[in-house]
């Protein structure tokens, strides 16, 4: 029988274009990140202690003055870790580096800003020790915060029959104080609760 002639059930197809989709995401992610190539490439096939190489040329042009990547200030660090928290409040736990998302990146930033949207109380969203923690922020610098955390490798967006935010195992790390991370803050709109530079 010659291939053509051949007829996989619709299933098969819609699976095969999900796993299309995730390898397309892994892609876009890989090509956008701020963190290095190789750890990520190492981490990807199991290599718990990969570290930076110094080569690639995301850590290059962190060698680079103009490279725009830096480490977060104290209130920096604090702004992002209350964002990583309420991206957790809205998950199921299932280990401790390792949550799975719930919602997308709108109930995120509705749950930060305290809104009153009735999906937001409907989930229970307003219930979270961390609604409405960063109310004084506006919804374009949280969008572009979190861009800004998705390429530094802390979140990511899943691909199922919705988009939805994920916290990875650095973001995990980095909530809870065992690791720093470096972005390019520069690119982010005024922030209304930071201490202005």
């Amino acid at each position: 029988m010659p291939p053509r002639d051949l007829v996989l059930p619709r299933e098969r197809y819609e699976e095969k274009y999900e796993r299309a989709l995730r390898k397309l995401d892994e892609l876009v992610r890989f090509a956008t990140r701020t963190t290095c190539r190789q750890e990520a490439i190492l981490r990807y096939f199991g290599e718990k202690c990969a570290r930076p190489c110094g080569t690639c040329d995301v850590c290059r042009a962190r060698g680079n003055k103009n490279g725009g990547l830096r480490a977060p200030s104290a209130d920096e660090l604090t702004l992002v870790k209350k964002v990583l928290s309420c991206a957790t409040r809205m998950s199921r736990q299932n280990s401790r580096y390792d949550w799975a998302p719930r919602f997308g990146r709108s109930r995120l930033i509705e749950c930060l800003r305290g809104s009153r949207n009735a999906h937001v109380i409907a989930a229970g969203l307003d219930k979270l020790t961390t609604y409405g923690i960063l109310k004084g922020e506006s919804q374009k610098f949280l969008n572009a915060l979190i861009d800004g955390l998705e390429r530094a490798g802390l979140l990511e967006t899943t691909r199922s029959k919705y988009p939805l935010l994920a916290l990875t195992r650095l973001g995990a790390r980095v909530m809870f104080g065992e690791r720093n991370f470096e972005m390019d803050w520069s690119a982010l709109p005024p922030s209304e609760t930071l201490p202005q530079k």
